[in-house]
């Protein structure tokens, strides 16, 4: 493997005026950051549960055709 011509640019954790960030504002970029990834986490789940269980028109259970559902059902007997 090459290596590259330069090296990558790391971001610089010094602020817009070249100061270094105070303590409360590294406090305030954490929260965010969990915030962040909570809602990451919230929304990889909603989207798994949507795929795992489509939902299905009233008239009857169509899940059972979803092209999703049918991948998975193929995919788990073929490791078995």
């Amino acid at each position: 493997m090459e290596k590259p011509d330069k090296p990558e640019k790391v971001p610089s954790v010094l602020g817009p005026s070249g100061e270094k960030p105070t303590e409360e504002q590294v406090e305030k970029l954490e929260e965010k950051l969990e915030a962040a990834q909570g809602d990451q986490k919230n929304l990889f789940l909603i989207i798994f549960q949507v795929i795992m269980n489509p939902p299905t028109p009233l008239s009857g259970h169509a899940s059972h055709n979803s092209p999703v559902t049918g991948f998975i059902f193929l995919a788990s007997s073929a490791s078995s």
